[in-house]
């Protein structure tokens, strides 16, 4: 059954090691017969000759860039090492809704032309929470580094909990994630799943499993509740 996967990063497909896991699994999900696009943040448009991938760009000295100021990470403790990047922690409110603001343009425009069956975001907090806002059913891997992040800052904490109570499962890449899950925002029903790897088989069960709860048992593309 091919679907429309719309998979999000908060980093660029060339970002070690999580962007390339991201980019790899579009490439496996492809060669699954399924149709991928990526929605990425990033320091730049290198690689614009692939379609698939949707870019915000991060640059405080490029006048075509979406955001003025350089790319967030995922430092808890407001620090960044790279000078061009800086920290989630060290935004000012304005650019926290410019980011966001940036994001959800950029994901009603691919939800309007794209119309994926599923969102795979790789974040459960900002991102996570615009495809709640979009209305299309969707999944969230968590990384651990996050988690401590929206601990520290009350301005995502909104957003990782609401995105997280509503997300059709949440994916943990180990045991110590899975706990931190949960000792974050709860049970959540037993939804969040242990993942070790980006296998797609594994994905695509998931995928079946989110839509089917959202859809009811006999769900296809272009049936209950989806279209073509």
């Amino acid at each position: 059954m091919p679907l429309r996967i719309l998979l999000t990063h908060h980093f660029p497909l060339n970002w070690p090691v999580s962007g390339q896991n991201v980019g790899q699994l579009a490439a496996q999900l492809r060669q699954r017969g399924h149709v991928v696009r990526c929605l990425v943040v990033d320091r730049g448009r290198q690689d614009t000759s692939e379609d698939a991938v949707r870019r915000v760009v991060c640059d405080p000295d490029s006048p075509a860039a979406e955001l003025k100021f350089r790319l967030p990470t995922f430092d808890a403790d407001g620090s960044h090492a790279s000078p061009d990047t800086t920290s989630f922690l060290a935004l000012s409110d304005d650019q926290l809704a410019a980011y966001r603001d940036a994001l959800r343009e950029v994901l009603d425009d691919e939800v309007a032309h794209f119309n994926p069956h599923i969102i795979h975001g790789q974040h459960i907090w900002i991102q996570g929470h615009l495809a709640l806002e979009a209305g299309v059913p969707y999944l969230l891997t968590v990384c651990g580094p996050e988690l401590e992040a929206q601990a520290r800052d009350s301005r995502y904490r909104r957003y990782a909990q609401e995105a997280a109570e509503n997300a059709g499962l949440i994916i943990a890449p180990d045991e110590s994630t899975q706990r931190a899950v949960t000792a974050a925002f709860g049970e959540l029903d037993h939804r969040v799943v242990l993942v070790p790897d980006n296998g797609p088989e594994r994905f695509e069960g998931l995928y079946g499993d989110v839509l089917r709860a959202r859809f009811g048992s006999d769900f296809r593309p272009g049936h209950t509740g989806a279209t073509e």
